[in-house]
């Protein structure tokens, strides 16, 4: 466990899930602001 989060830390490089996470908050920002347009 320990290895991993210290290669984690060391990589720049974001996981699939965080790089999904990201995605999924900027769509609702979007969604959201063409829902206050209309």
């Amino acid at each position: 466990m320990n290895d991993i989060f210290m290669k984690t830390k060391v990589n720049p490089v974001p996981h699939q899930g965080t790089i999904n996470t990201v995605t999924s908050l900027i769509n609702r920002r979007t969604i959201s602001h063409k829902s206050l347009k209309q």
